[in-house]
């Protein structure tokens, strides 16, 4: 993926209450990226994070909410071209387009990233580990996939060398991530529509784990 966060000025996300694609937003709206985007009209607590940062944002997928001037589109992988109307008129301008897990992981993989995976614990324990590196004073990065008490958010957007993030092996999404460590929580078959067998399930983690650098830990 080819992304140049100093070319891209303004970005609409197509799903913005998302838990996960909320972590996101924050990171790129600290780096003064002009953020817009839409979702349902069903309140989440996302909807404070919103307006804390001062993001507005449609609460119906219209085609007509997409700025003629975008620099980028990023998407849910709850949405596609057959379930969403904006996904497809992005598709039908050409926009750049790129989903949530692999923006997330663009931004993780330029810093030390420390991968959170596993069945059961990951939000739990990654919300640990980036508070802990926050109150050590190494200014981290992190993406947590729910809101954490003391961040008032999902995110942090530090300039120190660390990225914490909780990753989801649903769909393959692993796959996106150059880990430098992993912490790997627990393994019972999960997402059986996706992963065929516990075996095929296993075996995304396994996957994961073969990446990590000589120089790195898990």
């Amino acid at each position: 993926m080819n992304i140049n966060l100093n070319e891209i000025k303004k970005v609409y996300v197509i799903g913005i209450k998302g838990s996960g694609i909320i972590g996101v937003v924050e990171i790129l709206h600290s780096r003064g990226i002009e953020i817009t985007g839409s979702d349902t009209g069903e309140k989440f607590f996302t909807d404070e994070i919103l307006k804390k940062l001062g993001i507005s944002y449609f609460e119906k997928f219209d085609e007509k909410n997409i700025p003629a001037d975008v620099d980028l589109v990023i998407y849910s992988t709850a949405y596609n071209e057959s379930n969403n109307i904006e996904f497809r008129k992005a598709e039908e301008l050409n926009l750049p387009m790129v989903s949530y897990p692999e923006m997330l992981a663009f931004l993780f993989n330029q810093k030390f990233g420390i991968a959170v995976c596993g069945t059961h614990g990951k939000t739990t324990t990654s919300a640990l580990l980036a508070n802990t590196l926050k109150e050590a004073g190494v200014d981290p990065s992190a993406a947590i996939g729910s809101k954490v008490k003391n961040w008032d958010g999902n995110a942090l957007a530090g300039s120190g060398q660390y990225f914490v993030a909780e990753t989801d092996e649903y769909q393959s999404k692993l796959s996106f991530y150059d880990p430098k460590a992993v912490i790997f929580t627990s393994c019972d078959w999960d997402h059986p529509d996706y992963f065929e067998n516990f075996e095929a399930y296993k075996n995304t983690f396994v996957k994961f784990i073969e990446k990590i650098p000589q120089t790195g830990f898990w």
